[in-house]
């Protein structure tokens, strides 16, 4: 698995990767680690592991966003989640303005910094790498 690190080529300096570039692999690793845990069911033998595994994960997706959460938390704030919700009911942004009692320009922030953490490009990649992750429901 890549995680988006460009190459060193003689003298070149390394090229750090972007909050997005590492967020996929995470994500993805997330949704592994998940249908393991599904797979094996409720085995003690690795249910700790896949815990601790998870947990890593989790840990490195708030570092790598810059996001302080309680752990086992979602590396998108609470109001984020809250917004990815009515996008996935299908909402516009002035509806999910309405809804939640803010502006549409603060939901096109929130979008904005939604894509940049999950690494999309539009907002049905967004739902559907949240829905894969686990960070909303259908």
């Amino acid at each position: 698995m890549t995680l988006g690190v460009s190459k060193v080529v003689g003298n070149m300096s390394v090229r750090a990767p972007t909050p997005a570039e590492l967020n996929k692999p995470l994500l993805a690793m997330l949704v592994e680690i998940r249908n393991l845990r599904a797979d094996l069911g409720h085995d003690e033998m690795y249910a700790k592991d896949l815990d601790a595994l998870e947990e890593s994960v989790h840990r490195v997706l708030r570092h790598v966003n810059g996001t302080i959460a309680a752990p086992g938390r979602s590396f998108l704030s609470l109001r984020e989640i809250h917004v990815l919700r009515e996008v996935a009911a299908g909402m516009s942004n002035k509806q999910i303005a309405r809804r939640l009692g803010i502006s549409e320009k603060t939901v096109r922030n929130h979008m904005t910094r939604i894509f940049t953490k999950l690494g999309a490009s539009n907002r049905t990649e967004a739902v559907v790498s949240a829905m894969r992750a686990g960070l909303i429901r259908a």
